[in-house]
């Protein structure tokens, strides 16, 4: 599957936020996203679903699913996001 959106996080612990609100985790081969924070990327890999209930670690974004995609590659698409929170 290949998702387009918005990076963030750090330290290995990275999300991204599709253009539809999902909000992915990502785990696999993330040690090439520490440079693309903040940025649009396109990433292709495994999604495993939304997360099971109870674990509401940073639900900051009420309501919002979120699911994990292991990364396999990523492709840049631009240096700025657009933001869906004004």
């Amino acid at each position: 599957m290949t998702v387009e959106g918005c990076l963030q996080g750090s330290d290995g612990n990275y999300t991204l936020t599709a253009d539809s609100g999902t909000i992915y985790q990502l785990t696999g081969n993330t040690a090439e996203l520490k440079d693309h924070v903040g940025h649009k990327v396109q990433i292709t890999g495994n999604s495993s679903g939304p997360s099971a209930a109870g674990s509401c670690s940073e639900s900051a974004a009420g309501g919002s699913q979120q699911a994990t995609l292991e990364v396999k590659s990523m492709k840049h698409i631009a240096k700025t996001c657009k933001s869906a929170a004004k």
